[in-house]
């Protein structure tokens, strides 16, 4: 078992939708939250900020390579709702990739499109002209643009919440968790782990697990897409052979108390391998409209 004692950075996340405790009534909620990889009382489920994790990454030294990202696809080529919301989610991910970095362009090239499909999937209200000229405008301000997605973000998961529409809220966070993880991967240039790529993985297993708690209790109603749910247990079930567990302890220091974190992990070249391959595999199939 290792041991990474360094200060940790806390993600911020996005969107609680409840939050639960293992006293709670439901076997299925007690079986999610006993299953997580951090073993905590209280949880709150969360849609993770693609422009958090990637700013994380990146201040952990990743490098910038814009050839990764998904190539824009004429709107019209997905023939499928599902396939529409999950390359939606893709594209959210890509222009905080974009943004992070401050790849001006880029972020202007995939903004236009994001519009494009937000009209298709009927929910433009939420990404307008004047939410879109905010961004542009702001594209030299990374504090002013994270408040902007944020808050924009926040209203837009609520209301669909709110309105019953689970489906396209997963779908969207699917496409943009899952191509979150492969912009983070695949920007990991070391052949051989280092505590650089160690943080890198252990920030994206967190997120994950709360992705995954949140998905487990509130499944896909379309049969359709079984086999992108048993492909992203797999994902979670890499995360799990990790062993990562994080342990926090409080010292009292004269008169103040210092909080300080400890994670144990197991995670190896062969592990983070095996999880970029599936990542990978699932990001494929999502832009070539497998599922």
């Amino acid at each position: 078992m290792k041991t990474l004692t360094k200060s940790l950075v806390i993600l911020t996340l996005l969107i609680p939708f409840g939050c639960m405790s293992p006293k709670d009534g439901g076997n299925a909620e007690n079986k999610a939250l006993n299953d997580s990889l951090l073993n905590v009382q209280d949880i709150e489920y969360l849609i993770p900020s693609p422009s958090e994790v990637i700013s994380v990454i990146r201040d952990q030294g990743l490098v910038y390579n814009s050839k990764i990202v998904s190539p824009i696809q004429p709107a019209k080529e997905y023939t499928l709702y599902r396939s529409q919301a999950l390359n939606f989610g893709v594209y959210l991910s890509d222009l905080s990739y974009f943004m992070i970095f401050e790849d001006q362009s880029n972020a202007i090239r995939y903004l236009y499109h994001i519009q494009e499909l937000s009209v298709i999937l009927n929910i433009e209200e939420y990404f307008s002209d004047e939410f879109f000229n905010k961004l542009l405008s702001n594209l030299s301000n990374p504090d002013t643009l994270k408040a902007i997605s944020l808050e924009q973000s926040s209203l837009f998961f609520s209301k669909m919440q709110s309105m019953g529409n689970k489906d396209l809220v997963l779908l969207i966070t699917t496409g943009a968790m899952v191509e979150t993880l492969y912009l983070s991967l695949n920007v990991m240039e070391n052949k051989s782990i280092d505590d650089r790529i160690t943080e890198s993985v252990i920030s994206l297993a967190m997120v994950y697990d709360n992705f995954y708690s949140y998905m487990s209790t509130s499944p896909f109603q379309d049969s359709n897409l079984n086999k992108l749910f048993t492909d992203l247990q797999e994902v979670r079930d890499i995360f799990t052979s990790m062993y990562i567990k994080q342990v926090s302890t409080s010292i009292r220091k004269e008169n103040d108390v210092v909080l300080t974190s400890e994670v144990n992990h197991q995670i190896n070249d062969f592990l983070v391998e095996k999880l970029k391959i599936s990542v990978n595999r699932i990001r494929e199939n999502i832009i070539n409209q497998r599922y």
